[in-house]
């Protein structure tokens, strides 16, 4: 008999997001925004009410899933700048992302507010989004917290405008490279670069004169050795 067999990707390690200052921002019952074992990919929007530039940080829910002496936290993000808006109901949408190659990363941050506009449409052609009682909300990959991708004001069909704007993300891993480390490092592989390059260089002339000094023995000892002596033969041979 046969059965159709369907083989899905997984994180290996449970990641949750905290706020530095307040603490884990709270999902799954250990705090794990994406849990041990959760598909590849996946988005979650974090729901926060921030008013200027904050900080989430990025780490291992689970110690017991870590080799010993690996620190859990693994990444810092910088929310901001930004100002809050003069709505009602303004909130922070922040997508964390669990990509393909089971990267976990926030990929884009937006605040969104809602204001009462008596003469907007109603239409139920942009929905908001239902936020969950944990603070976030599952999206699929390429949605945008369930409003479309332009900051100008949409109609959400309540006599409400949504308004929404971008909030720019500085990452910053943990024992990773700085951005003056990591220019060092890219200066330095230009000059390894081009020394490899001189000594291939080297390499290619030596090979050249090599063939031009057999390639002229040869013809001493067969094509023209009738004008060489037997010292002289002897001396290149």
């Amino acid at each position: 008999c046969s059965s159709d067999l369907e083989v899905e990707d997984s994180i290996p390690f449970s990641v949750g997001f905290a706020l530095p200052d307040e603490g884990p921002i709270h999902g799954h019952p250990n705090c794990a925004l994406f849990p041990k074992g959760h598909p590849i990919p996946s988005d979650k929007v974090l729901s926060l009410c921030k008013s200027g530039t904050f900080h989430i940080e990025a780490f291992y829910a689970d110690k017991n899933e870590l080799p010993p002496g690996v620190s859990p936290k693994f990444s810092l993000y910088k929310i901001g700048p930004f100002q809050g808006l003069d709505t009602e109901n303004a909130k922070v949408k922040v997508k964390a992302r669990l990509t393909l190659n089971g990267v976990v990363t926030l990929a884009s941050a937006s605040l969104v507010g809602s204001h009462r506009d008596e003469t907007a449409l109603r239409s139920n052609a942009e929905k908001p989004d239902v936020e969950s009682e944990n603070g976030y909300t599952d999206a699929r990959i390429g949605a945008e917290d369930g409003y479309a991708l332009s900051q100008k004001p949409v109609n959400d069909g309540n006599g409400k405008v949504m308004k929404r704007m971008h909030i720019p993300i500085d990452e910053v891993v943990y024992g990773g490279m700085t951005a003056v480390q990591f220019e060092q490092a890219r200066e330095k592989e230009v000059q390894l670069t081009e020394q490899d390059k001189k000594v291939e260089h080297a390499k290619e002339k030596k090979n050249t004169l090599e063939s031009y000094v057999y390639e002229t023995r040869n013809k001493i000892l067969d094509t023209y050795q009738g004008f060489a002596t037997e010292s002289e033969k002897d001396e290149i041979s």
